[in-house]
């Protein structure tokens, strides 16, 4: 998995928005995050136009559960399929838990991803904006491959989970 990603949070469907993803790919970009929810889900759709029939080659890691309510299963399978249809996927390289929903056990949040690794519809799963206790918590329900927080020379928060 690559370490270093291309971030799309302004990403619109606008043609040289899918030029760029597509120029990004052909000098070696091989990471791509996104998530449902950037600039209302025109950033995976861009993502799904630009890459159809690329394949494999990129790693597109997205993102479901951002505000409370959003780690039931209900409506993280809701998000899921969304993403699937926007990146005009059978499969997700990587797909996070955005943030842990302070009404849903972590457990239960992840556990809705896993079923869709069981299917195999999830490679990888990933977890962000987390403490070590949650990233405990998580290696429980499964595999984690990636945890991404936020951190750098002016935010040191999470200085433990690097550590870790």
């Amino acid at each position: 998995m690559p370490r270093i990603g291309l971030g799309t949070n302004r990403l619109t469907t606008a043609p040289e928005h899918v030029r760029f993803i597509r120029d990004a790919v052909s000098v070696g970009v091989r990471h791509i995050d996104t998530a449902h929810l950037y600039t209302d889900g025109d950033s995976e759709r861009a993502i799904g136009g630009a890459l159809d029939g690329i394949g494999d080659e990129v790693l597109v890691a997205t993102k479901g559960s951002y505000r409370p309510g959003e780690g039931r299963q209900v409506v993280l399978s809701e998000q899921i399929e969304q993403s699937l249809r926007s990146l005009r996927t059978e499969t997700i390289g990587l797909c996070y838990l955005r943030r842990v929903d302070p009404e849903t056990p972590l457990e239960e949040s992840l556990g809705a991803i896993k079923t869709y690794v069981d299917r195999g519809v999830i490679r990888h799963v990933g977890i962000s904006d987390v403490t070590v206790e949650q990233i405990e918590r998580a290696r429980q329900v499964g595999d984690i491959a990636a945890v991404q927080n936020r951190y750098n020379l002016a935010d040191r928060e999470h200085g433990d989970v690097i550590d870790y």
